[in-house]
């Protein structure tokens, strides 16, 4: 199968079968599946809010309504998705920190509210980085900690 490395800051779906990697520290990855359609893609959000002038998928609130548009551009509807939350690690133990790791996290789980998105899997927190795989044609996530 397909291996599609994302790096921090992209967003990627496709409509192809398609293994989507990354590793996550204190960033967080949505990871899109729409059941009926086959299809899946996933974004890594760095930052929770774009300030005015830098609408780009580095931060959260433009990451996911990018994979959001891309999946519906596919056909899907918010009724047949399904998302995995992964990461979230709190790398570094100072406050400021743990704060804009919570609001990536946050900023994900609001779009998903308002877009009736359900969360079928979530592994975030801890202090470890993790090794994530996802498979766009059946929706399996995998992962492993960072050593």
């Amino acid at each position: 199968m397909i291996k599609y490395y994302l790096k921090p800051g992209w967003v990627y779906a496709t409509q192809d079968p398609v293994v989507i990697e990354t590793v996550l520290g204190s960033c967080v990855s949505v990871f899109l599946f729409d059941e009926r359609l086959r299809v899946g893609g996933a974004n890594h959000i760095i930052y929770p809010q774009s300030p005015p002038d830098q609408p780009t998928t580095k931060y959260g609130d433009i990451a996911m309504r990018v994979l959001f548009r891309l999946m519906h551009d596919f056909g899907s509807r918010p009724a047949d998705l399904t998302a995995r939350l992964v990461g979230c690690a709190s790398i570094a133990d100072n406050p400021a920190s743990v704060a804009a790791v919570t609001e990536n996290l946050a900023t994900a789980e609001r779009f998903l509210r308002r877009q009736r998105i359900p969360v079928a899997s979530r592994e975030t927190g801890g202090h470890r980085g993790r090794k994530v795989a996802f498979e766009t044609a059946t929706g399996r996530l995998t992962w492993q900690f960072l050593t």
